[in-house]
């Protein structure tokens, strides 16, 4: 996957993740007061921070990701990280449009 910031500048790779189908993916964020929201969208982007390479940066809210298998041009609405059962980090799954 290919990612450029929201100005259109500072292309970008990560190598070895995952775009999967997608009717409807739900954010769940948990505050003071539990909270759910459902994004809905096109694709889910998983980044795996054991596989996915490199991880210095990752991509942000509105940039353009391009899928060079599909070569398909799509904007992240989401990306949150997944823990495992501690504090370690397992991998990001993020909505693209």
């Amino acid at each position: 996957t290919t990612s450029s910031d929201s100005n259109g500048t500072d292309d970008y790779m990560i190598r070895h993740v995952r775009v999967e189908p997608a009717t409807s993916v739900s954010v769940q964020s948990v505050g003071g007061n539990a909270s759910a929201q459902v994004v809905t969208g096109a694709y889910t982007l998983i980044i795996d921070s054991a596989n996915s390479a490199p991880l210095d940066r990752l991509p942000k809210l509105n940039d353009k990701v391009e899928v060079q298998s599909t070569h398909q041009s799509l904007i992240v609405k989401s990306l949150d990280p997944i823990y495992d059962f501690g504090t370690h980090v397992h991998h990001w799954e993020g909505v693209l449009q």
